[in-house]
């Protein structure tokens, strides 16, 4: 939900951030300013772009501790998702790239996976949520997961990760059939599912883990 989905590596942000600097990129002022007040709440400075080329400049001069984007943007032309692709290639920063979005079906889902997305949130978004999942992406608070799902075609692979989990008191699930994935995932309820990437039929349990309900933060 690491290399966590996410554009390279989840730096801490730039050097005057604490941690705390979030920008985010959409196109409705109104609704960013409600999330704006509402996640300062946990302390973090959201600072709004209601287009991609401000954006740009200020990451360059002052990278964020995280990105929230609007799966939806209209102003510039292309989706969210093709805006980060954009911010991609043209900044060197790295750090973590949450999608919000109006529309929740599974191709959109799917689209913020496979562009890097590190979170989901459809709107309305669920602020207590995310909050908690940008406490889990900027380190500010790092709870050991307690129960995690191992999706891989190499048994014994998978059952060595899964004794060397278990050891660290984790409860661990082994799928070694990734077309079983969504069936579990809805059974055993992980807080964090590692994938093998390699494995032949890996797009299915891509697939299962958008289904999760609020969001997503997955570990390939």
């Amino acid at each position: 939900m690491n290399s966590m989905f996410e554009i390279g590596g989840a730096d801490k942000g730039g050097p005057d951030s604490g941690g705390r600097l979030i920008y985010l990129i959409a196109d409705d002022a109104e609704e960013a300013a409600v999330i704006t007040v509402q996640l300062g709440h946990f302390g973090y400075d959201l600072r709004t772009f209601l287009g991609v080329a401000e954006a740009q400049t200020a990451i360059s001069a002052l990278p964020p501790t995280a990105l929230l984007m609007d799966m939806g943007l209209s102003c510039s032309g292309r989706s969210g998702a093709e805006a980060l692709e954009e911010l991609h290639a043209s900044v060197a920063q790295r750090f973590p790239v949450l999608f919000i979005s109006a529309i929740d079906d599974l191709a959109t889902r799917l689209l913020a996976v496979r562009v890097g997305g590190a979170g989901f949130f459809s709107k309305p978004v669920d602020v207590l949520l995310l909050g908690d999942v940008l406490d889990q992406l900027t380190g500010h608070r790092l709870p050991v997961p307690e129960r995690i799902l191992i999706v891989d075609d190499d048994r014994l692979q998978a059952n060595l990760s899964a004794v060397y989990l278990r050891r660290k008191g984790m409860e661990v699930k082994v799928v070694t059939d990734p077309l079983t994935t969504i069936e579990v995932l809805s059974d055993f309820q992980p807080e964090l599912v590692l994938l093998d990437m390699y494995t032949p039929t890996h797009w299915v349990a891509e697939k299962a883990c958008v289904y999760s309900r609020n969001g997503f933060m997955l570990r390939p």
